[in-house]
């Protein structure tokens, strides 16, 4: 009876262990699978404020280079030494035919590009109408709907430069970023360069000095926001080769004192959940669905709002939000 009792003991503990731990075979089934709980978001296309930091000092004399981040010929200076100036008011003007010649030229291939949409336009349409009615397969239907997006892309890309190369040519009208007189000033005709000095401004005066940093690029539409007011832009460089914006201080600040302000950029582009970003290949991008796969795309990130990135170049109306860390290029979906 003994040995009987000994011997289920031991039978059923042997049973229990190999319940509890899977084979090898079993573990390396396992290796590589993923799960399918995915989930999309849509992404929405609009218009965005962004708001960059920058910091600066309080200077109690406003004594600076008037400068262009733009170089090239003086056109005309329209000032003379010792002469006391407004703010705002036009010290000189850059030749700026360079940058005309190349907004006509992107211009003549935004006119282009406006054609090949409404072309691709009529075929998605077209594509549309057969899709539903069963005489066109998905795959097909959806490379139509993907051509007709990277065309878009494609054209709004061309805006954009478009508006910066016209942005830089605004440049080329330097203007005083406070009241003060001036000196220094430098002939026209004179060849400059990005920054360089083309005349002196000083005035008595308590205000504030904000340093824009280098990898921030700027446009005449941006503002600045200090003490709850927008400012415009009107940048010049220090001595330092610092690009930076002199503003009024309403208060009373000990000179050498830090402030800090911020740039505010409105941009249009497609705002995507914070999750939606991966970094894939080394490159910002996001995953669609295509079929019965998810595909891969590099976006653009243009700038974040609270938990979402602004970014162009999402193709359709959906990406991957939940789970897009742990998929690959060409995963296959349930």
């Amino acid at each position: 009876m003994k040995f009987y009792i000994v011997f289920m003991i031991l039978f059923f503990s042997g049973v229990l262990f190999s319940c509890e731990k899977p084979n090898t075979k079993e573990k390396e089934s396992l290796k590589g699978i993923k799960s399918p709980n995915i989930s999309f978001c849509k992404v929405e296309y609009g218009s965005y404020q962004i708001k960059t930091p920058i910091y600066g000092e309080v200077q109690n004399q406003a004594a600076t280079y008037v400068s262009s981040p733009i170089g090239g010929i003086l056109k005309a200076i329209y000032v003379k030494n010792g002469e006391f100036v407004k703010k705002g008011q036009v010290i000189a003007t850059i030749d700026t035919k360079v940058y005309q010649d190349k907004a006509m030229a992107i211009s003549q291939d935004i006119e282009s590009l406006q054609k090949k949409l409404k072309y691709y336009e009529s075929r998605y349409e077209r594509a549309k109408k057969l899709y539903k009615l069963g005489s066109m397969s998905y795959q097909e239907y959806s490379q139509i709907k993907t051509d007709l997006a990277l065309a878009q892309g494609e054209l709004n890309k061309n805006i954009y430069l478009e508006k910066s190369v016209k942005d830089e040519a605004s440049y080329g009208i330097v203007r005083a970023p406070f009241d003060g007189v001036v000196s220094n000033v430098v002939p026209s005709g004179s060849n400059i360069n990005p920054g360089a000095p083309i005349a002196f401004i000083s005035a008595k005066k308590l205000y504030g000095e904000f340093f824009i940093p280098f990898n921030v690029k700027i446009s005449k539409n941006d503002k600045i926001l200090f003490e709850n007011k927008l400012y415009p832009i009107n940048v010049f460089q220090d001595d330092k080769s610092r690009l930076a914006v002199i503003l009024p201080i309403s208060f009373y600040e000990n000179p050498g004192n830090s402030l800090k302000a911020f740039i505010v950029k409105t941009i249009k582009g497609q705002k995507i959940p914070s999750k939606a970003l991966v970094l894939y290949n080394n490159r910002p991008s996001v995953f669609i669905k295509s079929g019965n796969i998810v595909k891969n795309i590099p976006v653009k990130v243009l700038g974040n709002v609270g938990d979402y990135y602004v970014v162009s170049g999402v193709v359709g109306d959906y990406v991957v939000c939940k789970g897009a860390k742990l998929l690959e290029d060409g995963e296959k979906i349930k």
